[in-house]
């Protein structure tokens, strides 16, 4: 092949960044396109006259060399057309060998298909070093005439004209280099797959209505893409590639090559933006790009990782039809960078679109969402509402809603079917201790004494019950009293503090407890009356042991649950039997098929404690009881004695313990069947050791606010989950319905963030004489069909994706700690009241562990400290609600608007190194102390004054690190612990009691060492032989 060296040429812009997309290893992008030819000519004809097109063209006759020191490659132009394949097929389109191989000597692949009929049809592959689409409909149109065009425009003349364009345009290069190197904001849509690979893929062509025929103004198409793309992602800063043809000077309209250029558009999308306003601002942006396109430089692929495109072409030639002349049938950019594209064309008057994307990345359910939410913001686009107003959903098929149809007979009461059981099962084991049982009977007969007692003191239906008792038999005789009545019990957690208990008990009538009531701070206020209950008591034993015949409404009470109230006072749930029995029955059919029983470890205040104390009782299983006073080691004693597998209920937080006690157990002594989790978020960390050790432990995702009667979506986790994501909390129970909505009331559709609503059974009655709060939670949802749903308003943010409803955090100031519901409101309510200072805000952070915690910031001229806060709230606030960090500020910082601007507010990262003097450890013990401490607390060092639970530790990091240190032979407890917790006095507490418990072992060795020493060696060997047969 002949070259003339005199004619090389700089590559342009675009060949620049097309080359630079492959640098990393990946293909060179081509455009595979479909022509339909005249099928007049013979097939030899058709190949002549495509090379006679291809000769016309020099870009066609180009090749990119690069030799030795050339910093890129430069186009030279053969004087012949470069090697280019060309093949007749016989064979359907769709079978065509699909490998394609282009490179920088082989830039054109074309395939001549003829069918049966005689129809033509050229099938090309063409790298976009030589061609964009424009060409390609040029392509067309030259094939189309009878004779040869007038002389080509040859894009090496575009080159040299774009390169003296951007010499000579000093404010262009400077409007791309005020964002040089910056990480383009492209959306991160949900669902987003990090697997590696890319498979083009694209939606099936949609048609959209042409708001402006006629026009080639494709600005409101971008503003609907951009609203999607802001809606669906949440992010109010987006980039978007926008696709701009090039040929800006009227030399180059016909003209065959790479003219065209993605460029970033970069702009707020801000939900309270018009529909007008984001066109607006959307057009003056557009106008820039393309005012200064010729100088954009290449873009980094750093920079164009997970990008997003928009095109909007412009087909005079197009057509979707066989109209018996040479036309475009279809074409597609392969290899495109862009992970997703909507590309629009204009034709004929007509608009039709469709979405490309990498079928790795996205999958076809999620892109499904997309076009249908498309669909509908255009037909319902109103350029005069905001852009979080514009409806996203026009069918309740699309909508972000999920129903479960009633499956248990809610009108059966839980105290009946505990009745029932009763019945069937009188002597199995209905509840048991680690020192005693309670049989059914038992269990039945003595809360049904306790139940008349409580009947013939005027208790019944409508009546409040205050219960409150550590785990133990007589807290399931009350409860179960209590429903027997048809009264309602309220839960009160003996160590609830006296200020807070005397609010959550205002409203009882009663109050049950036992022989300890005199030793609960929750009891220390009550004035009211109290009835002591004691299975081995005989207050209630002259009482007739039959069951009371009480008429019990579904829709009355059976229980009040306090939760955090953000005007400073718990707030009282009120569950009726209905809610309860359809949970209860729930709980049963899901958790305990093959357990034989729940063990109970949390407090009776904690809603999650109700799926293990009554639901075992309605189907003749066993309550395990982990009694409060031996401890939190009690629960792994208590697993430890099982002999048939249970269910278990705890939190996120717990499950650190658990792994920490199971990682010596083997999966046949593995004393768990199931593992219900609940009260934060759940992420596949958490649970991975537990599913790779144990693999037919059965692990439930629980999601519910105490407003749905403890839990109301479920999702079963499975082992290929994938690692580092959070676990959904998944689809509606029985008798439940979900939706996500947006800030006007209106359901959005699958994959876009919202509000979580809930109905259905399990909702709660309200706030126990609150109607005002009542009527903002639950509200009433006008459905499309005329009807009403009533629902509640939980406050999280969620999106329905294909595993279920996905947890996403809150949209107010309520956080989770250790499984309890905070409102951030009550907090500083109580601290503004209680402590010396003019102003306090408290904030959530996250600990060194990721876990959220309080910080409160205290505006006063005083020092206060952490100690003085916690002993001038903590009988107002349970523990859990204690701020773990207190800043004094003379001044908080304000925003603007004259609000505390909580983005500056000085971080606590310091705060624990700086109050105490880091000190080395001294000795071995201490050093060998010091790294457990440093271990379990994730911290690089940890002095020997540190206080344990100063620098992040708590109960569950207190039995992790204990058990560390006991490996190495010590005897220490957590009590210890609390008493002694920092490295310098444990040590030393640790090392005089190892040397207590060993020291007549130690003058036992220093003896025999002395024997041995007036020994031959004979006699030392026998000495030793018959110590070891000793021993």
């Amino acid at each position: 092949m002949a070259l003339n060296e005199e004619l090389n040429f700089l590559i342009s812009h675009q060949q620049r960044q097309v080359l630079n997309s492959a640098s990393v290893g990946s293909q060179l992008p081509y455009y595979r396109a479909v022509i339909q030819l005249d099928s007049s000519l013979e097939p030899q004809q058709q190949k002549a006259k495509f090379e006679s097109l291809v000769n016309r063209h020099e870009i066609f006759r180009t090749r990119f060399v690069q030799e030795l020191g050339m910093k890129e490659p430069v186009q030279q132009i053969s004087e012949e057309a470069t090697d280019m394949r060309w093949a007749v097929s016989q064979e359907e389109p769709d079978t065509i060998d699909g490998n394609v191989s282009l490179s920088l000597d082989n830039l054109i692949e074309a395939t001549l298909y003829v069918s049966d009929s005689g129809l033509q049809t050229l099938h090309l592959n063409i790298s976009s070093l030589v061609c964009d689409h424009h060409s390609l409909e040029q392509i067309c149109f030259e094939l189309a005439q009878s004779d040869e065009t007038d002389e080509s425009v040859q894009y090496v003349d575009f080159s040299q004209w774009q390169d003296d364009v951007v010499q000579e345009d000093e404010p262009a290069r400077a409007f791309w280099q005020k964002n040089a190197n910056k990480q383009l904001p492209f959306a991160k849509l949900p669902g987003e797959s990090n697997t590696k690979g890319y498979e083009q893929r694209s939606s099936s062509e949609f048609a959209l209505s042409n708001t402006a025929p006629g026009q080639a103004d494709s600005s409101w198409l971008l503003s609907l893409w951009m609203t999607i793309l802001a809606r669906f992602s949440g992010a109010e800063q987006l980039a978007v590639l926008v696709h701009f043809d090039g040929r800006i000077s009227e030399d180059f309209t016909l003209g065959i090559g790479p003219y065209s250029r993605m460029l970033p558009l970069v702009m707020a999308v801000k939900s309270e933006m018009t529909g007008e306003q984001l066109q607006g601002q959307i057009k003056r942006n557009i106008g820039q790009l393309n005012s200064n396109q010729m100088s954009m430089p290449v873009i980094p692929n750093t920079e164009l990782a997970g990008s997003i495109g928009f095109e909007c072409l412009q087909n005079t030639v197009f057509s979707d039809k066989f109209s018996g002349e040479v036309c475009l049938l279809s074409s597609s950019l392969v290899n495109d960078q862009c992970v997703l594209k909507l590309s629009c064309r204009f034709a004929d008057g007509n608009l039709q679109a469709r979405i490309l994307y990498n079928a790795t990345r996205y999958s076809q359910e999620f892109i499904d969402v997309l076009r249908k939410s498309l669909v509908a913001l255009q037909a319902n686009w109103d350029t005069s509402k905001s852009l979080d107003a514009q409806h996203l959903v026009t069918t309740t098929d699309d909508a972000a809603h999920l129903r479960r149809a009633t499956e248990y007979n809610h009108e059966l009461k839980v105290v009946d079917m505990i009745q029932q059981t009763a019945a069937i099962y009188p002597q199995n084991i209905a509840v048991e201790s680690y020192d005693d049982n309670l049989t059914y009977q038992e269990l039945n007969q003595k809360a049904n004494q306790l139940s008349h007692q409580l009947l013939a003191g005027g208790i019944g239906v409508q009546k409040l019950v205050g219960i409150c008792f550590e785990r133990s038999f007589e807290l399931s005789i009350a409860m179960l009293a209590v429903l027997k009545t048809g009264a309602a019990f309220i839960a009160i957690d003996p160590k609830t503090p006296p200020q807070r208990a005397t609010v959550i008990l205002e409203n009882a009538d009663i109050v049950l407890t036992d022989k300890k009531s005199g030793s609960y701070d929750a009891l220390k206020v009550w004035q009211g009356t109290t009835i002591c209950v004691d299975k081995d008591g005989s207050e209630q034993l002259q009482l007739s042991t039959e069951n009371p015949e009480v008429a019990i409404h579904s829709s009355s009470p059976a229980y009040i649950l306090y939760t955090s109230g953000s005007t400073g006072k718990p707030k009282g749930v009120v569950i009726s039997n209905a809610a309860l029995s359809n949970y209860i029955q729930h709980s049963t059919h899901t958790y305990l098929t093959n357990s034989s029983g729940a063990v109970v470890h949390t407090s009776i205040g904690f809603d999650l404690t109700i799926t293990g104390l009554l639901a075992p009782l309605t189907i003749g299983k066993k309550v395990v009881m982990v009694a409060d006073a031996v401890g939190v080691d009690a629960l792994q004693a208590t697993l430890a004695k099982q002999s048939e597998k249970v269910m278990l209920k705890l939190t996120p937080s717990h499950l650190k313990v658990l792994a920490t006690w199971l990682e010596n157990t083997t999966a046949e002594d593995f004393p768990i069947d199931t593992l219900v989790v609940g009260g934060e978020a759940l992420y596949k960390s958490d649970i991975a050791m537990l599913q790779r050790d144990f693999p037919s432990l059965n692990i439930f995702n629980e999601y519910g606010p105490t407003e749905a009667t403890v839990g109301c979506c479920l999702y079963k986790c499975r082992s290929e989950q994938p690692a580092a994501q959070m676990i959904p909390i998944g689809h509606p129970i029985s008798g439940t319905e979900l939706y996500v909505l947006d800030n006007n009331m209106k359901i959005l559709p699958r994959y876009c963030t919202g509000e979580l609503y809930i109905g259905g059974l399990g909702l709660a009655e309200g706030y126990l004489k609150q109607p005002q709060l009542t009527a903002s939670r639950f509200i009433e949802l006008a459905l499309p069909d005329g009807t009403h749903k009533r629902l509640y308003k939980t406050g999280d943010l969620v999106r329905l994706e294909a595993d279920g409803f996905v947890y996403l955090g809150r949209n107010d100031s309520q956080v989770k700690i250790r499984g309890h519901r905070v409102e951030v409101g009550e907090v500083e309510a109580v601290l503004k009241k209680a402590l010396p200072v003019d102003d306090v805000v408290v904030k959530a952070g996250h600990n060194q562990f990721d876990e959220v915690e309080l910080i409160a910031y205290v505006k006063t001229t005083q020092h206060l400290t952490l100690e003085d806060l916690h002993k001038t709230v903590s009988d107002t606030l349970p523990a859990y609600m204690l701020p773990a960090h207190i800043i004094c500020l003379e001044e908080f910082p304000l925003t603007q608007n004259g609000k505390v601007d909580m983005i500056i507010l000085p971080d606590v990262a310091d705060l624990i190194n700086s109050k105490v003097e880091y000190v080395a450890p001294r000795n071995d013990v201490e050093k060998s102390f010091s790294d457990a401490f440093r271990a379990v607390l994730k911290l690089e060092n940890v002095g020997i004054k540190d206080n344990f639970f100063v620098m992040g530790g708590d109960s569950i990091r207190a039995v992790q690190l204990v058990s560390s240190i006991n490996e190495s032979g010590y005897e220490l407890s957590v009590e210890d612990l609390f008493n002694l917790p920092n490295i310098e006095a444990l040590a030393q507490f640790a090392l005089e009691n190892k040397v207590q418990v060993n020291s007549e072992d130690a003058c036992t060795v220093e003896a025999l060492l002395n024997e041995l020493n007036d020994l031959s060696e004979e006699e030392v060997a026998l000495k030793l032989a018959e110590l070891e047969e000793e021993l």
